[in-house]
């Protein structure tokens, strides 16, 4: 099967067994919800789960990830099994913890088996708010009402295989960083994990907008239009850089393959909600820091060249003019006193 055929199987897929419904709108939850499910009598029984909440639980998923050393891809698989529980389910605030804990111990004991001890991390992560037979409970609950189905296609899995579309050698595309972009559009689809936003998109087309953000951000591309535009001016005077029209051709082949209208409205709303979120972050913080000192760098080096080359062509100038007889202090005079012109 080639990458192409498993695209569309994983989007296939998605569709199929994996959408999950804005389950924020009152009227959803009014009318999809079940029975609540309730797990104490506490203050926070009283208070809905809102976008805030999950955000703070999808950070709260990255840290403990990066705790145990883990593949942060678990956080993937572990938020789209509390979206599409909570979409079926009205919980209150700490049942949501406990749903949140027991989605990312299903997602470990999955997808990151033998790494961590279990029972040592419900302790540890729960904080003694429930004991390890809530959670056991919970996970039952879950699994009936997920039907078993915990093997949802990933953002991280859809950037690695679109990816994998590159059909061009690096000998061609020489100022293509396959890798820079990748790791890139990773951190971008990280970001749209924690952002409610995208709990309603499709994930194969938030993958395209992070891969073209993270292309444009490395200064390799602007936009499809402008960039064919470019390559049929350079192709009149033949002049046609290999790596330009290359990335052109490989971003084409992403939208046709993704069946996404690059000038849509729903590829222009993720790669806006996109770039708002990356630069409020502190990876973009570093990256720009980093920018600066290399351009003041770069302005320095140049700075330096052309004060080297200044002085070397004054002492070239000197000697040739030495060379035909002419006096500097004359030359001074005469340009100091122009009344001896006239």
């Amino acid at each position: 099967m080639c990458m192409i055929d498993k695209l569309q199987c994983m989007r296939n897929q998605e569709l199929m067994s994996y959408a999950c419904p804005d389950y924020m709108k009152k009227t959803i939850q009014s009318k999809a919800k079940t029975k609540p499910l309730t797990f104490t009598k506490s203050k926070e029984a009283e208070n809905a789960v809102d976008a805030s909440c999950r955000e703070k639980i999808a950070e709260w998923c990255f840290r403990v990830v990066d705790f145990f050393n883990l593949d942060r891809e678990t956080v993937y698989y572990a938020m789209n099994y509390i979206d599409r529980f909570i979409s079926a389910h009205f919980v209150d605030r700490h049942t949501f913890k406990l749903v949140s804990t027991t989605a990312l111990m299903l997602a470990i004991k999955l997808h990151q088996p033998n790494k961590v001890d279990l029972s040592s991390v419900v302790k540890n992560l729960s904080r003694r708010q429930f004991e390890k037979e809530d959670v056991v409970r919970m996970e039952h609950i879950m699994l009936r009402s997920l039907a078993w189905k915990l093997h949802p296609p990933t953002l991280a899995n859809y950037v690695l295989r679109m990816m994998a579309l590159n059909p061009f050698t690096s000998k061609r595309i020489q100022e293509f960083d396959a890798d820079g972009v990748k790791h890139l559009a990773i951190f971008f689809v990280e970001l749209a994990t924690i952002d409610y936003f995208f709990v309603t998109k499709k994930q194969s087309m938030v993958a395209l907008a992070a891969i073209v953000n993270a292309m444009e951000f490395l200064g390799l591309f602007h936009s499809l239009q402008q960039q064919q535009q470019q390559v049929r001016q350079t192709e009149r005077h033949e002049q046609l850089p290999a790596n330009n029209s290359a990335i052109v051709h490989f971003v084409q082949i992403l939208f046709d393959t993704m069946d996404v209208d690059c000038d849509g409205l729903a590829i222009s709303e993720s790669r806006d909600r996109l770039w708002n979120l990356y630069r409020y972050s502190e990876e973009y913080e570093n990256k720009m820091k980093i920018e600066q000192t290399r351009r003041l760098d770069r302005m320095q080096a140049i700075a330096s060249v052309h004060r080297t080359t200044s002085k070397i062509g004054d002492i070239f100038s000197n000697k040739r003019r030495e060379k035909n007889g002419y006096n500097s202090n004359k030359e001074m005079e005469m340009s100091e006193s122009p009344k001896s012109i006239i």
